[in-house]
């Protein structure tokens, strides 16, 4: 299975400078943390500048929802994809308390911050967790910002 970059990439070493929790309260009054942890930095090959920087990323979430809403774990956790098309389930907003830019420095010395987006927060009726908490769908995008390297 091929790369979904119309051209020829090559990873790029990074380190870690910052990596902190986006926080949001729900309208169902949940709160509910989330990052993106960077497992892949890629940039298109001979290339120079960071023009055409890539991530690959997988989003860290957890949640703290109100007692009411709580129910009996899951006996069978289902996969996020069947929950999507097959659990009911009800769409909720998102109010920020704090959205953190993580911050990256790659193996050239250049900055690069990225920062998750929230697209849409839906809870799923009837599935729980291994805490009794409500699984959430959380849509979002990443955006990448590539700074100047120090001199």
């Amino acid at each position: 299975m091929g790369f979904p970059f119309p051209f020829d990439v090559e990873e790029v070493e990074f380190q870690i400078q910052h990596e902190g929790w986006n926080v949001y309260e729900l309208s169902d009054r949940t709160i509910l943390r989330i990052r993106p942890i960077i497992l892949k930095f890629f940039k298109q090959k001979g290339s120079t500048a960071p023009v055409g920087l890539g991530i690959s990323a997988q989003n860290v979430m957890t949640v703290r929802a109100k007692a009411e809403l709580k129910g009996t774990p899951s006996p069978i956790l289902v996969d996020s994809a069947r929950l999507e098309t097959e659990a009911e389930k009800v769409e909720v907003q998102a109010k920020p308390f704090s959205e953190e830019w993580n911050q990256y420095i790659l193996s050239d010395g250049t900055p690069v911050r990225v920062k998750l987006v929230l697209i849409s927060v839906f809870r799923t009726k009837e599935h729980y967790d291994q805490f009794g908490e409500p699984i959430y769908l959380v849509r979002s995008d990443n955006i990448v910002a590539v700074d100047k390297k120090p001199k």
